[in-house]
């Protein structure tokens, strides 16, 4: 580098008063490191011949990049405010027109639209380091002449700077709910901030390692070796959809490949085969990305390297029965298994997981890595070598991955790829036809469609999830057998009101303690657009209409304790409300404690359903049964006949504060006028905590 210090007058206005002064204007005759002048065209591309130019500008640089990344602040802002006054000159230029008070970058282009894979940002560096900047419009390589090795002087001082996510940009200012953010120079205003010249040179890439990534080379032009894809059998990108493809080293280290969905080499299938490849780094986040302008800059014309995918000797069933029970075992043999994704994160409601299945079960696999759908498409077939895994429960469910504080946790994304094959994609994903009522523990993991379904009366007009957790949502049937729904607030139809309508549902079925819940992959599977089935509802008791903590004694309904001083009362969580009663503390000997409803009347030969729901909490061997009777007075419960229902009543195999649902319980045979009892057994010592909600009887129409 060639520096020449020459003393110069610079005239300005300051407030309107024209000033001189004495400046010493650094003037730079630059061989940029890894830049190389061209003397006759030979790069490839539609990077190919540039049309001739002549020097288009008398304007000269007044500050690196380097030097105009220093001035931000970390927040957007005008070049023009964030710089100080010694970075103002006035550039002359004997014999020409352009005599401007500017602030002046001087690089050479490093991207290229030309292959659509960078979008209305062209990549600038000089000596010091590379610049986005924005530019509103299409075609940017030849609608402007903005190919690779081109020189461009750039007028920074009525932009705006800013960092995204790590990626410094130029461009135009706009507010956005009063925030100042960099959006593209409009094409009719460009050539008073962009003045491209008739130089080029042949870009040199800067030779790179993964490991030795570091923040001074992004946005830099530089060239990985000795690099292969991690999932050949994919394209570049899914269509329309930015994606991340993972390259890796001989080591195992890995940087993403960020493809557009647009690219025209969008579809093309990846190279099987490792060798170099060239492009720009970039970050976002503090996650390195590596942006290509065409796919002429990926040169894998070697063998791949690494060990040979190993053969398949275990089912996923048999894997199961290594499984010692433990909290977290680790798989200590060579097993391999080879499933097919059933499920993935694509539409945001799983996190980190996929769900996999062979011909003999599933099982959900917990790995550290987001974006999973780009490289494992439902359908893919992989193979996991699952040596050194680990299997362990979670909310009583089997699952593999790695292990996080004593615990199943997820798998790191080092020993993901490392043991995670992908074999081929396209495979068909069994679905399984069942009903609520079938559903059982050898379904989980596995993708299930309901038939003849719909989401709860009382769930109608709410979205699939609330804005602010994962959310439960109750489907049914005709015969009032539910089950869970459970969306993440991150699921892309989160904000989506759920379906009126009756019909098909197709998930993945998980269990947590003894709830079993379902995962919908994407809102399409869906289907419930026949007519609604009606309750007519002849009770429907939720106890919120209830007074809080006091003894209950209203709506028809009566807490009537036979033996000892405790009583029913009302109960809320989190704004549900509930029947409770316990024995704690009574000092009683027996505490035998009746909760009845008011008296319902039974349509004669018309299908009519008992259903609610049970909890217990800190068991002690009280009882709760649930009766009904024709004969009760409504006064004293011991002079009734009660007849005791077959229902479904949390146990203590069920789990604390896991609310059971009863089942549906016909009451067809007991026409005319009934009462339902809900009778508590307990004492002093035996004193468990029952709670009751959600009491219904209704028929169908």
């Amino acid at each position: 580098m060639i520096l020449v210090l020459q003393m110069i007058d610079v005239n300005y206005r300051v407030g309107g008063i024209k000033m001189k002064r004495k400046h010493f204007l650094l003037i730079a005759v630059i061989a940029l490191t890894g830049l190389i002048l061209l003397n006759s065209s030979c790069v490839k591309e539609e990077f190919d011949t540039p049309p001739v130019y002549t020097s288009t500008t008398s304007w000269e640089k007044t500050l690196t990049i380097q030097q105009l990344k220093a001035l931000y602040t970390g927040s957007a802002d005008l070049v023009s405010n964030l710089a100080p006054s010694d970075y103002w000159k006035k550039i002359y230029d004997e014999g020409s027109n352009d005599t401007i008070m500017a602030i002046i970058i001087d690089g050479y282009v490093l991207s290229s639209d030309s292959a659509g894979n960078f979008y209305e940002t062209v990549t600038i560096a000089d000596e010091t380091g590379g610049i986005d900047l924005k530019i509103n419009g299409s075609d940017l390589y030849a609608t402007y002449g903005l190919k690779p090795g081109k020189r461009v002087l750039v007028r920074v001082d009525n932009l705006v700077l800013d960092n995204y996510n790590g990626m410094y940009q130029v461009g135009l200012g706009y507010y956005d709910g009063g925030v100042l953010k960099v959006t593209g120079i409009d094409p009719s205003k460009l050539s008073s901030s962009v003045r491209v010249t008739g130089e080029k040179i042949a870009l040199q890439p800067e030779k790179i390692t993964i490991p030795t990534l570091n923040t001074g080379l992004v946005q830099k032009f530089v060239k990985l070796d000795s690099v292969q894809f991690w999932n050949p059998a994919v394209t570049y990108s899914i269509p329309g959809e930015n994606t991340n493809r993972i390259i890796i080293d001989k080591d195992g280290n890995q940087i993403i490949l960020r493809n557009s969905g647009y690219a025209k080499f969008a579809k093309s299938k990846l190279p099987e085969g490792s060798g170099s490849i060239t492009g720009i780094l970039s970050i976002y986040g503090g996650t390195y990305q590596f942006l290509i302008r065409d796919s002429s800059d990926v040169n894998f014309n070697q063998p791949r390297f690494g060990s040979q995918i190993p053969e398949k000797n275990t089912t996923i069933e048999q894997l199961k029965l290594f499984y010692d029970g433990s909290n977290l075992y680790k798989i200590p043999y060579n097993l391999v298994i080879e499933a097919v994704v059933t499920a993935n994160d694509e539409s945001g409601n799983l996190y980190k997981q996929l769900f996999i299945e062979d011909e003999t079960g599933a099982i959900e696999f917990k790995v550290d890595v987001t974006g999973l759908y780009a490289d494992f498409p439902v359908g893919t077939k992989i193979r996991i070598s699952c040596k050194d895994l680990y299997m362990g429960k979670y909310g009583g469910v089997l699952q593999l991955g790695g292990e996080f504080n004593g615990s199943i946790g997820r798998l790191s994304s080092t020993e993901f790829y490392k043991r995670v094959y992908a074999i081929s994609t396209d495979n068909p994903v069994n679905v399984t036809e069942t009903t609520i009522a079938e559903i059982s523990d050898e379904l989980i993991g596995k993708v299930i469609t309901l038939s003849g379904v719909q989401f709860a009366d009382s769930e109608l007009g709410k979205t699939y999830a609330e804005s602010s957790s994962t959310t439960n949502r109750i489907l049914e049937d005709d015969l009032g057998n539910t089950v869970l729904v459970r969306t993440s607030n991150y699921a892309n139809f989160a904000n989506v009101e759920l379906p009126r309508g009756k019909g098909k549902l197709t998930a993945v079925l998980s269990k947590y303690n003894s709830d079993y819940q379902l995962y919908i992959r994407k809102v399409g599977e869906v289907r419930l657009i026949e007519p609604r089935t009606v309750k007519n509802f002849l009770l429907n008791q939720d106890f919120s209409s209830m007074p809080e903590n006091q003894d209950i004694n209203s709506d028809g309904w009566k807490s009537i304790a036979v033996e000892g001083s405790k009583n029913w009362y009302v109960k809320s969580y989190y704004g549900n409300y509930y029947a409770r009663m316990s024995a704690y503390k009574s000092g009683d000997a027996s505490n035998v404690v009746w909760l009845v409803s008011p008296k319902v009347t039974i349509p004669s030969g018309v299908d009519t359903y008992l259903k609610f729901n049970t909890e217990y909490g800190y068991w002690a061997g009280a009882t709760l049964e649930a009766y009904i009777s024709m004969d009760y007075d409504g006064t004293n419960p011991q002079t009734a006949t009660w007849t005791k229902l077959d229902a479904q009543i949390a146990k203590e195999a069920d789990g604390q504060w896991n609310w059971v649902n009863s089942g549906n319980i016909n009451l067809k045979e007991f026409a005319g006028d009934v009462y339902i009892g809900f009778k508590y057994t307990g004492s002093n010592s035996l004193t468990t905590t029952f709670d009751v909600d959600n009491v219904m009887i209704y028929s169908l129409q």
